[in-house]
């Protein structure tokens, strides 16, 4: 604990958010409102496997990808990874828009889960933080008008599973949750201030 309270001191004036996201971006303000936007060039991809064990390596994958930035260089570095599980199949981002309906179409009338890894990296390069949270979401059978009037749109397009819950086109798809909906948008806030108080490192 006296390390983290040292670390506090010296280095909490620079806080690095490694996501081009909006939604992220605006998210993060409830942790800090003060930081600055790096990214990577790549991040891993998969289709199947254990959802939480991929978007937590993926996570970790981006911080270090970033850190090696020099931009990066003395700062408290966030980053983050969000995909849609049906089971061990995993539903990232769709490539076209008919991959957008077919994924929707696979997701109406059942359950998925929505899992958001992150990681949390100090100066040197050590993982603070890295795991994952898990929200259930149950689609209701869906209408084909409430389908192709959210694919005339392009927010489809960096949405993992083609959907976003926060869109109010999206909204006639969603029959419930269960757990953090802030996690389904891209950001498990109330997790991330709980660990983050632990650890003194909240903004």
């Amino acid at each position: 604990m006296v390390f983290y309270g040292h670390f506090r001191e010296l280095n909490m004036s620079t806080v690095f958010l490694g996501s081009a996201s909006p939604r992220r971006q605006e998210l993060f303000k409830a942790l800090y409102q003060n930081f600055q936007i790096l990214t990577a060039d790549s991040e891993p991809e998969a289709r199947f496997g254990d959802p939480a064990e991929f978007v937590t390596f993926s996570a970790a994958f981006k911080a270090r990808t970033i850190h090696r930035l020099p931009e990066a260089e003395g700062g408290l570095l966030f980053t983050f990874d969000t995909v849609v599980a049906l089971g061990q199949r995993l539903l990232g981002k769709p490539s076209s828009k008919d991959v957008a309906r077919d994924m929707l179409e696979e997701l109406f009338g059942q359950s998925h889960s929505v899992f958001t890894g992150f990681a949390v990296m100090d100066p040197s390069g050590n993982l603070l933080l890295n795991s994952a949270e898990e929200t259930r979401v149950s689609f209701d059978l869906g209408q084909e008008t409430d389908l192709n009037r959210w694919l005339e749109g392009e927010s489809w397009q960096d949405k993992a599973g083609g959907y976003a819950i926060q869109d109010s086109l999206c909204a006639p798809f969603i029959r419930s949750i269960d757990g953090c909906w802030y996690n389904v948008v891209g950001l498990p806030v109330a997790r991330l201030c709980r660990e983050l108080s632990n650890l003194g490192l909240r903004g």
